[in-house]
């Protein structure tokens, strides 16, 4: 984690670690009072997402050290009043794997002939090419393969994992931009209006027409136009869509409507009123529609009505 959490703010964390737990237990419904808590505080929307990495971490931990067959045990750390935590935490994973928005179809291509791969909005892909570099797409995306290391991002999002080769780098290609690898693991999403590189692992070389520029681990870009935005970002939060979670800081909510979009395959309306509003948080999405629509309401403090068409949403406030 990395927002350090003060003394002052450790009782609201622990409500936040509540919420956490209790919003992706398969029958919550206490939508209304998640809202009104969020809005009691202002810091209680940046405590319920460190909340929710947190819970995260511990239950992939968890999920190692079974896959391992490793008894941990501390008689001299107890785990008090954690359990119902961390059940909160698997729970939440086992109710996004469960809704089917993560199916992947792995396609392994064994000719390094030109391949377009288009996937749905609301299904994922993950395609393992010749070398052992696994790209997996996000929904509503298309990828020309080009060649064995190298691919066209046309629109969407992937997260990359390369298997390094120093005389061969990977390069990918979104929105006429240019990414070589320098033993990677990162996300690229294009949209509209930007280009955005978070690298995991690594480093990822930008090369455009001037000078390489070189990203490393837990550092990311924005590329619209000429502009050029370099920020940090927790390497936990990228590429976390694959596991159904979307993590923001300060983000505009027309790119968490489009990011949606991408994984629950539901058309979203964000009007103009409230477009640039910013959202800093985790959403983990839950088994349904339903649910997905009241968690986004909560979280993103606005009415979501639903139609034949889609999401619309609204302003639950007159001004801002």
């Amino acid at each position: 984690m990395t927002d350090a959490i003060d003394r002052g703010e450790r009782h609201n964390f622990e409500e936040a670690v509540a919420w956490a737990a209790r919003v992706h237990e398969t029958d919550f419904t206490d939508w209304d009072e998640h809202a009104q808590w969020l809005r009691s505080h202002p810091d209680n929307a940046r405590l319920y997402g460190l909340a929710v990495l947190a819970l995260d971490d511990v239950a992939m931990q968890l999920a190692a050290e079974q896959a391992l067959g490793e008894v941990v045990a501390n008689d001299n750390a107890p785990l008090r009043r954690t359990g119902w935590r961390i059940v909160g935490a698997l729970g939440g994973i086992s109710a996004v794997a469960a809704c089917g928005l993560l199916a992947i179809s792995f396609l392994p291509l064994q000719q390094a002939q030109p391949h377009t791969i288009s996937v749905p909005e609301g299904q994922t892909r993950s395609i393992k090419l010749p070398d052992g570099t696994i790209l997996v797409l996000n929904g509503g995306s298309e990828l020309r393969i080009d060649a064995v290391r190298r691919a066209t991002l046309e629109r969407g999002e992937i997260f990359v994992s390369v298997h390094h080769d120093q005389d061969r780098p990977f390069e990918l290609i979104a929105g006429d931009r240019l990414f070589r690898d320098v033993g990677t693991a990162f996300n690229v999403s294009v949209s509209n209006t930007a280009v955005r590189l978070d690298v995991a692992e690594g480093a990822v070389r930008y090369e455009p027409d001037g000078a390489p520029l070189e990203v490393k681990a837990g550092q990311g870009l924005v590329l619209s136009g000429e502009s050029i935005e370099r920020y940090p970002v927790p390497t936990t939060s990228i590429g976390s869509w694959r596991q159904g979670r979307l993590s923001y800081r300060n983000a505009r909510l027309s790119r968490v409507a489009e990011d949606l979009t991408r994984v629950t395959g539901v058309p979203i309306e964000v009007p103009p009123s409230i477009r640039d509003r910013s959202f800093t948080g985790v959403i983990i999405l839950p088994r349904n529609d339903d649910a997905t629509r009241r968690m986004v309401g909560s979280l993103l403090d606005v009415s979501v009505h639903a139609d034949v068409a889609g999401w619309h949403l609204e302003s639950r406030h007159s001004t801002y």
